[in-house]
């Protein structure tokens, strides 16, 4: 599951995508973060099942990338992040799943991707089987039957 960060900031994207990833291992889910430092970078590639924008941004800004994403694709989940509490009623009009306030916390990215996570379902939810002394990854959405044999 591919999830879109969006930011002016390098330092703010960089903590985000370390938080997503850091959340996305404690909860078995399998994502594949992309960083953009502009709205329109964001709107080229592609689509996303979520997106966290920054809402101050040159260009697009985090409002009009949504609104885009919306026209595009209904289905992002889209989060807000910013250092302004001006723009809930634009989120709400939206559509946005949560709004963070910068400075961004750990607990701020579980809060919203606990919200997220409604919206997935099982798309992203996987285990991990030892396959030749190799960690293989399975989605749970591709499992029928399961059987284990021995203790190990």
């Amino acid at each position: 599951m591919k999830i879109a960060v969006c930011d002016d900031s390098r330092e703010d994207r960089k903590k985000i995508t370390e938080y997503l990833l850091r959340y996305s291992e404690g909860n078995m889910l399998d994502i594949e973060v992309e960083e953009f430092s502009s709205g329109e970078e964001l709107l080229s590639a592609g689509p996303f099942k979520a997106a966290f924008l920054d809402i101050y941004m040159e260009g697009l800004s985090g409002v009009e990338t949504a609104y885009k994403l919306r026209e595009n694709s209904g289905e992002c989940a889209v989060v807000f992040t910013t250092t302004s509490p001006d723009f809930r009623t634009d989120g709400f009009e939206v559509g946005a799943v949560h709004y963070l306030i910068k400075p961004i916390t750990y607990d701020n990215v579980v809060a919203a991707m606990e919200r997220c996570k409604r919206l997935f379902g099982e798309d992203a939810k996987y285990f991990s089987v030892m396959s030749d002394r190799h960690a293989v990854r399975v989605q749970m959405k591709n499992v029928l039957f399961a059987e284990v044999y021995g203790k190990e």
